[in-house]
């Protein structure tokens, strides 16, 4: 795992796991009846009633783990009788638990009415509290020889009927999970796997079968336990803990600030790695999503591709990652297919990412937001089975602004003010020449004059290709460039920006929101040249800035950055040159655990320096 240090920020690395008892409300005692409320609800040990033989302990779990002692018991918990305001056939319902294996006593169930010898049943769901009842129905968890076992059953109407089994050893440790899904009829799932910490959660069915309850099917009746021992000496062989029924939920939460690393200002033809929506995706259970729907206001097939989801640990793009694997399409909607995304008693933040390339024949000026409705359709998130999504409400993104884009050509003269010497990025001439909201290209295709500032002049946006090997920009002495929004240099580009040899001529990049973007691998030239930089200024990795007589001043916010492959810097210093204000300088540092030869390859010195080549 790699760690970036910033000269303005300390770094540290942490790893966070998720404890599954969820202390937002709590069963009570044997025959009571707990609050009536559809918000996740934990039963903790620590409350269990003694005189049933159902005790606390410090067992190998925690020092509150569900220990059995006695003959025979039956310990009540959860909501009794049913409960009009938490139903499972609107909500989809999960029970987790902790169980360890005895150490040599294996115990059987038997398909009866009640637990003999060495037994025990978690009952998940049933349509009574007392087993031996006529018409009695339920489902219920218990190990039974060398498997836990997954039981529905039904008295005096066909007993016990297997539905997962899952293989265990003796004085193990296992996590115990039960999903009924609210959608398609009502599926019960049974989950299992060995308990190796916190963060051991079972995703993979092992087995389902559909309601068996009948009208009780909706309804979430009575959970408890019941439990046998052949002899006191066997007294805590049965141990349990962190013991929870919670409602599945999916929360979609929007990060659509500039402090997330959404673009900010206008949008022009040819800008590439747009970052247009963030927002989080957060899950009690687990919820896998297979296919991402967002709704926006522009029909954007003319305008975006490349489309990309990016995921996150935090709210923050700079720390996002690529998922990979993913088909995009845009329409009305961003479409993400090919998902399998997993979401875990967590939260994943995430971005979608796209070019404004599509095509050269699309409407200016437009404006687009994208968005989560409750409504739409398709629907916001598809996963394999019907998780509903709590909590929605409308999400919305930044709205852009996509301004009209200019391409030089030169055809006439190096003049910025002749009009014959652009063209309408779809071909043809324009009416106007360009102002404080259109971006124009230099070197996006071949020109025949490099253009010349003669007359101190206000546009949108300045973006170089790739087209031209080494496109230049000359600003005469004592004019001036004032950019509103963007400036972009194309990766791999060598651009110039070149004023007199007084450095009397001026570039200003004015919009304290608005971002400049080196790529890597490109660079840019600042000779002879006054920049005055109050926005967003970003050197990707792999790029450099390069002063020649030069005199830049930062009043905005000027990122180094760097990553895995390599950090961006500042060149030879040629002749005479200022550099004022704050500037923040990343390294990225390579870390890791492998040790090789009896030592961690990656723990060395580091000699870190300002990004200065001398």
């Amino acid at each position: 795992m790699g760690c970036l240090v910033s000269s303005e920020k300390s770094c540290a690395q942490t790893n966070t796991v998720e404890d599954f008892e969820r202390p937002t409300a709590t069963f009570t005692n044997t025959g009571s009846t707990s609050t009536g409320t559809s918000t996740p609800v934990t039963w903790t040990s620590n409350q269990a009633n003694t005189s049933t033989g159902f005790i606390t302990a410090s067992g190998p779990f925690t020092n509150n783990s569900l220990t059995f002692n006695g003959t025979t018991a039956t310990l009540m918990y959860g909501r009794e009788g049913g409960n009009s305001t938490f139903s499972i056939g609107t909500n989809t319902v999960e029970w987790t638990f902790l169980y360890q294996t005895p150490a040599s006593v294996t115990p059987a169930d038997n398909n009866g009415t009640g637990v003999t010898g060495n037994d025990w049943r978690y009952w998940v769901n049933a349509s009574g509290n007392d087993p031996t009842a006529s018409g009695f129905k339920g489902y219920y968890v218990t190990q039974d020889g060398a498997n836990l076992v997954f039981y529905y059953y039904c008295n005096g109407c066909g007993g016990r009927q297997s539905i997962a089994t899952f293989a265990v050893s003796a004085n193990s440790k296992y996590i115990v999970r039960v999903v009924h899904d609210s959608g398609g009829g009502g599926e019960w799932q049974f989950y299992a796997t060995a308990y190796t910490g916190s963060s051991s959660f079972p995703t993979t069915s092992l087995g389902s079968t559909f309601d068996q309850l009948g009208g009780s099917s909706s309804t979430y009746n009575y959970s408890f336990f019941q439990a046998s021992l052949s002899s006191t000496a066997n007294n805590g062989i049965f141990q349990w803990d962190n013991v929870s029924l919670y409602r599945a939920t999916q929360t979609i939460t929007g990060f659509n600030a500039a402090a997330n690393g959404i673009t900010q200002g206008a949008l022009s033809y040819g800008q590439t790695g747009i970052v247009l929506f963030g927002f989080s995706l957060s899950a009690t259970g687990s919820f896998t999503m297979n296919q991402l729907d967002v709704a926006c206001t522009l029909n954007v097939n003319n305008y975006l591709t490349n489309g990309k989801l990016y995921r996150s640990a935090d709210a923050l793009f700079s720390d996002a990652v690529l998922v990979t694997g993913t088909t995009s399409t845009f329409n009305a909607y961003a479409q993400f297919s090919g998902l399998n995304e997993n979401v875990v008693n967590g939260t994943n933040y995430y971005f979608i990412v796209a070019d404004l390339t599509a095509s050269t024949t699309f409407t200016t000026p437009a404006t687009m937001q994208f968005n989560f409705t409750a409504s739409q359709s398709p629907q916001a998130l598809n996963a394999p089975s019907a998780f509903p999504v709590n909590g929605f409400t409308t999400t919305n993104g930044q709205t852009f602004n996509i301004v009209s884009t200019y391409d030089w050509v030169g055809t006439t003269s190096n003049d910025f003010a002749t009009l014959s010497n652009f063209a309408a990025i779809s071909g043809g001439g324009v009416g106007s020449l360009p102002s404080g909201n259109v971006t124009v290209n230099i070197g996006r295709i071949a020109y025949t004059n490099a253009p010349s500032i003669n007359t101190s002049t206000t546009i949108g946006g300045l973006s170089f290709g790739t087209a031209v090997a080494s496109p230049t920009l000359t600003i005469a002495s004592g004019k001036s460039l004032t950019i509103n929004n963007n400036l972009n240099v194309r990766s791999g580009n060598n651009a110039t920006i070149s004023g007199n040899s007084s450095a009397t001529s001026t570039l200003t990049l004015a919009n304290t929101t608005t971002a400049t973007n080196i790529a890597s691998t490109a660079k840019i030239n600042f000779t002879n040249v006054a920049v005055n930089n109050a926005g967003l200024f970003t050197l990707a990795s792999t790029s450099t800035i390069n002063l020649s007589g030069a005199a830049l001043t930062n009043t905005g916010t000027f990122t180094f950055m760097s990553d895995a492959n390599g950090s961006a810097t500042l060149g030879p210093l040629v002749g005479t040159n200022t550099i004022t204000g704050n500037y923040a300088v990343q390294r990225f540092l390579t870390g890791g655990s492998t040790i090789t030869s009896g030592r961690y390859i990656y723990r060395n010195y580091r000699l870190m320096s300002s990004s200065v080549s001398n």
